[in-house]
């Protein structure tokens, strides 16, 4: 393969990386919308261990500790804030499942589709 070629494949799994994680971002921005009314408070969403899944939203404590410090909240762990975070993520057919794990990162394995 010439380099001009391998770094063209580069580029567009760069661009299909920032588009999955774009779409993924908008995604758990609607799930904390439902949560807090506070559009500072935003998910961070990368690329994760492949034992856990495809990309993980991993900043549920963080996110956590900003919504109890603002408002009352019911969830007394960053664990159940990640919960919810998940639990109201919109259907989506990019993702196949979600899971959660430690203190709240919510885990997220891709469709084949």
């Amino acid at each position: 393969m010439t380099t001009a070629i391998m770094s063209q494949d580069k580029e567009c799994n760069n661009a299909n990386v920032v588009n999955v994680k774009q779409q993924l971002t908008l995604l758990f921005q609607a799930s904390l919308g439902v949560l807090v009314d506070d559009p500072e408070i935003q998910p961070e969403i990368k690329v994760c261990d492949q034992d856990y899944g495809d990309y993980q939203c991993n900043n549920a404590m963080g996110l956590w500790h900003r919504v109890k410090a603002k408002i009352p909240t019911d969830f007394k762990t960053s664990h159940s804030f990640g919960q919810a975070l998940m639990n109201n993520l919109p259907a989506s057919q990019l993702i196949e499942s979600c899971s959660v794990t430690g203190p709240g990162f919510v885990n997220i394995v891709l469709s084949q589709q």
